[in-house]
């Protein structure tokens, strides 16, 4: 079975302040008792939250812009980039 060890940030592969970076941080984390598996999905369910909060976002500027407020008003970000248009609704 091969080895789970990981490199020591001292490891030739570990040349960059950001992997020896990642690589203490996983040591971290599987100390904590959570496996790369765990790790695994929790970027990917991040991922998808980001993607869904942006989403929502979007939806809540573009009711409030029907309901009359400017995309511009103050607490009221830009649409992400990427997005797709939602229709302006009317009333």
């Amino acid at each position: 079975m091969p080895s789970l060890a990981l490199p020591s940030p001292s490891h030739p592969m570990a040349k960059t302040g950001y992997e020896v970076t990642r690589v203490r941080v996983i040591r971290e984390l599987l100390a904590l008792g959570l496996t790369l598996e765990d790790l695994r999905r929790r970027s990917h369910r991040l991922a998808t939250l980001d993607a869904e909060i942006a989403r929502l976002t979007y939806l809540r500027q573009s009711l409030a812009a029907a309901a009359g407020a400017p995309w511009g008003a103050p607490g009221s970000p830009t649409p992400p980039s990427g997005s797709v248009p939602v229709p302006e609704l009317e009333c």
